[in-house]
């Protein structure tokens, strides 16, 4: 359990610092956006860090996830039906924070899809983007590595492709997924 909670703080701290980097970086290249917000984000993050506030519960959700990659000039797009399953549902938007994070960063992306396939047998979610193709393969770092442990950990499985555009498809069997 603790090492359980350690790791959702990570992600969570991953995903946090992220999107203030993101929305300082759009903020300081376009002068759009609300410094005060972007202030108060890192003011948050700055107090998680020194332990004087604990991360925020229930951020993980597609809502804040469109909110996150509207504050960045971003568009998320969900085709598809999501699977009722709570548990899949937050991966499905945990994935989509760094997915839309690396996006930006690595491939200077406008748009981020995701689209799910929900059969009698799996949950099949793949994410994709508009941005520049990775010229050299595609290594998993701290957010990459850290969402496959939780995916496979809730039974599921992570692959990542780069031809003929990035795509990363996140493979749950229905009976098999476990609580995260």
């Amino acid at each position: 359990i603790i090492a359980r909670e350690r790791l959702e703080t990570r992600v969570n701290l991953h995903g946090f610092l992220g999107q203030a980097l993101l929305m300082t970086r759009h903020y300081l290249q376009y002068e759009t956006g609300n410094p005060q917000k972007i202030i108060d984000i890192w003011q948050r993050n700055i107090d998680v860090l020194r332990m004087e506030a604990e991360p925020q519960q229930g951020t993980d959700t597609l809502a804040s996830l469109k909110n996150a990659a509207k504050a960045i000039g971003m568009q998320v797009h969900i085709n598809g039906q999501l699977p009722a399953n709570e548990q899949i549902r937050k991966l499905i938007a945990s994935m989509g924070a760094e997915t839309l994070t690396n996006a930006v960063r690595h491939a200077g992306a406008n748009q981020l899809w995701i689209d799910v396939e929900n059969t009698d047998t799996v949950y099949v979610i793949r994410y994709t983007n508009d941005g520049s193709v990775p010229s050299v393969p595609v290594t998993e770092g701290g957010g990459l590595s850290t969402a496959r442990r939780k995916i496979e950990a809730a039974g599921g499985q992570m692959k990542i492709e780069v031809s003929p555009r990035f795509m990363l498809t996140m493979t749950f069997e229905r009976e098999v997924t476990k609580d995260v």
